[in-house]
């Protein structure tokens, strides 16, 4: 199993949800230790954008982030990325591949594929009431109090406190860096009781990223198939985010 250590907790807040032409409005990053089980470095940015169509969902108006145009000296978001994740063993985000699809050009130089990448989102969490859920429903499984969300460093606070308090979390993050198996369950249309274990257990109809179409599928550890309550098969896959 990797060693971990050092760990990058990041969250990104956009103007919608196409990285291609939407734009980051905001960074948080945590920087944690794990064999110290605390926070070392914490920061968040406003960034420069042209315009903002998730300020109902982020709070973000786009005049506050444009303000700090004239009210401070404003880093490259690809410097401060840089950064905030380079001393990192992992990279640690929930719902990874969001956050990883809007930065990712601005690591380019810095051989962001390269870098480890762990969701969260897709860790079988001990307390949490279902696989896969959103950050506040597994904050909450934590009793970790929110008081917030949908702001960077907020959801990293969310996050790292989360990871605080699972006794396990060093090991459930390493294992996300081992290879990982496409698990796969077939099911008829009249069967709605088993598509609701399905859904419960983490799995996706027909994903768009599965070899396999026209199936529930879920990419997990090998490991954890034994402890599914349906029996399914398996396909082989890519490791990482």
């Amino acid at each position: 199993m990797p060693n971990l250590d050092l760990i990058s907790i990041i969250d990104v807040e956009s103007t919608g949800l196409n990285p291609i032409t939407d734009e980051v409005i905001e960074l948080g990053c945590i920087l944690y230790s794990l064999s110290h089980n605390t926070v070392l470095q914490q920061v968040s940015t406003l960034v420069h954008v042209n315009k903002n169509l998730a300020e109902n969902v982020n709070g973000i108006s786009a005049e506050a982030a444009n303000s700090l145009d004239n009210v401070c000296h404003v880093f490259p978001l690809e410097t401060a990325i840089r950064t905030l994740i380079q001393d990192a063993d992992a990279v640690v985000a929930h719902k990874a591949a969001f956050d990883k699809a809007f930065i990712s050009p601005y690591l380019d130089r810095f051989k962001a594929d390269k870098l480890n990448w762990i969701d969260t989102m897709a860790i079988t969490w001990p307390r949490a009431i279902r696989q896969g859920c959103n950050l506040v429903e597994l904050a909450l499984a934590y009793s970790v109090p929110v008081w917030s969300n949908h702001r960077a460093l907020t959801d990293c606070q969310l996050l790292s406190h989360i990871i605080q308090r699972e006794p396990r979390a060093a090991e459930l993050l390493a294992k996300e860096l081992e290879p990982k198996v496409w698990a796969t369950w077939a099911s008829t249309p009249a069967d709605k009781q088993g598509h609701a274990r399905a859904k419960a257990a983490g799995f996706r109809w027909n994903d768009k990223n599965c070899p396999a179409s026209g199936v529930w599928s879920r990419l997990m550890h090998p490991d954890d198939i034994a402890h599914l309550p349906f029996e399914v098969a398996t396909m082989e896959a890519f490791s990482g985010v």
